[in-house]
């Protein structure tokens, strides 16, 4: 597991904030990320494919142009995410929260979001999807929207 540093002022010894997570820690232990704190972390661009983040803090995190493909992102917070033009190919969201989640261009074709939170239709509509992208049950009329506007 990753441990985020705590930077303390050298003259007071006062509590200054978290070090932010460097993207090439990430990519290197993308393999185990499961439940870690990555909330506000600039991750754009970064190689996630096939990553364990099951469970962690992606608040407030950009991760545009980021790869995920085939990651698990199972009950992860999304809130605030930055994931315009993200790669998300086959990955798992099953109880992710996506409240107010960028999802602009982002390629969620193959996606399982069936059991995803805070998930609109606006996002839906601004990201790529196609007939294998799994939506919550309260989405799958913008599926069938979304082709007939597509054609």
């Amino acid at each position: 597991m990753i441990k985020i540093m705590e930077r303390r002022n050298a003259i007071t010894g006062k509590l200054m904030g978290r070090f932010l997570l460097p993207r090439v820690l990430a990519e290197r232990s993308k393999r185990n990320l499961m439940w870690a704190d990555l909330s506000h972390n600039n991750l754009a661009g970064a190689n996630l494919a096939r990553g364990y983040l099951r469970g962690a803090n992606l608040c407030g995190a950009n991760l545009v142009g980021a790869n995920l493909t085939q990651a698990n992102l199972n009950e992860t917070n999304l809130v605030g995410c930055q994931l315009r033009e993200a790669k998300l190919m086959m990955t798992k969201f099953i109880g992710a929260d996506f409240q107010k989640a960028d999802l602009t261009n982002a390629n969620l074709k193959g996606a399982d979001l069936s059991f995803a939170k805070n998930l609109t239709s606006d996002q839906i509509l601004s990201a790529q999807i196609d007939a294998t992208t799994k939506l919550p049950h309260n989405l799958r009329r913008v599926q069938e929207r979304y082709y007939k506007s597509n054609r």
